[in-house]
Formats: C-alpha cells, structure tokens, sequence
C-alpha cells in the first residue's frame, strides 16, 4: 500500500533527495524516511484478481479480510478496533469503529477500477508513523518527530513514542500509504474527522 506517489518524505529527507533529482534531472527518489497520511488509496489492494465487476460474497470476505488486517495493526498499537460495517455494494461507504462504537478507527470506499480509498483516524496514524520509523531507526527520540514528520502528523505525535512494542514492522511496514486529494472532504463529518486523545495500552 505504500508507493512513492503516497508517500510524504522527511524534512530532512525532502531536501536532500528533491534537490538530487533535480539537479540530474530525474525522477529516481529513495523509498524511506518518509510519513504515511490519513487519507490513502490503496491501488487493488482489497479486491480479488477475478470477479471484480459484481459485488458478490467473494468480493466481501476479501475485503473483509484486508480490513482485519488493518485493525491487527491498529490493535497493536492500543487502538482496539470494535464494530466493521461493510458496504453493500461499489461506492458505498463501509466503517470501522474502535470499541467504544462511536468513535471511527476508520472509514473506506471500494470502487470497480479495484481501488479502495480509506480515510483513518489521522491519531492512529500517527502512532503507526513513530512506531515504524522507531522500529527502522529513522527517528531517535521524541523531538525527531517535531523535526522531521510534516506539521499535521507531528502535532501531538510524541505521546505514541513508546506504543510500538506489539508492533512486527518487517511484516506490516508496507500496509497503509497517505493521503491522497481524491476522497472527498465529505467521506467522514467533521465530528469524525476531529483529534481525539486516545489512551494507549500497550
């Protein structure tokens, strides 16, 4: 799910690889030390090769499936995923909510070109962006996250410093990518797109 087209590099990061390509006039850009934002699309990434064009029980327990494992992650890091209110057909709307049911771990799109757009509580992702970048040993300590994660996804991202122990990065490291202007502002209403303090038990 992560790509360089979802991918937001680090400050540091940005510099020095955007002045390298453009200097020798390429395109080429090192896939790490970067942040993955709320609001992704995942290119055929919850969808079966075959059979797509009809939204079937075939189309439903695959999509069923890749949203488990999201909320596997999410469970990881203290984010308890409760409810999954799967769509009922191409377009519609599908909720994952955290297990006080009110509150929306995540919500996504599956469309017929085989795309899934999801929209996550940006508070889960920036947990999962320390923990990976902890894991892989791009960040070092609390104040990297303020140095290099973009202003969005460092605003508060510190408390998730220590979040990251139930967390196998060489198995998920790839599962979620960033933001994309595609989904629209209208997805999710603004009582679910606010911050929310969440407790982390790890």
């Amino acid at each position: 799910m992560s790509s360089k087209e979802n991918v937001r590099n680090y400050v540091s990061n940005k510099r020095v690889f955007e002045e390298f390509c453009s200097r020798y006039s390429t395109d080429a850009k090192k896939n790490t030390h970067y942040t993955l934002d709320y609001r992704i699309i995942c290119t055929e990434y919850a969808l079966p090769g075959e059979g797509w064009h009809s939204w079937d029980n075939h189309i439903e327990y695959a999509c069923r499936t890749k949203i488990e494992d999201i909320c596997a992650v999410a469970n990881s890091l203290g984010f308890q995923a409760g409810e999954i209110q799967l769509p009922e057909t191409w377009g519609k709307r599908g909720t994952v909510y955290m297990a006080d049911e009110k509150t929306v771990l995540f919500a996504f799109r599956c469309y017929l070109n085989r795309n899934v757009h999801i929209k996550f509580n940006i508070e889960l992702m920036k947990a999962l962006n320390v923990a990976v970048a902890r894991k892989l040993g791009w960040i070092r300590k609390p104040s990297d996250i303020a140095q290099e994660f973009p202003p969005e996804m460092a605003k508060g991202a510190e408390r998730y410093f220590n979040c990251f122990r139930l967390l196998d990065v060489s198995k998920v490291q790839k599962l979620i990518c960033a933001q994309s202007e595609t989904m629209d502002d209208n997805d999710c209403s603004e009582e679910e797109q606010e911050q929310v303090e969440l407790p982390i038990s790890v």
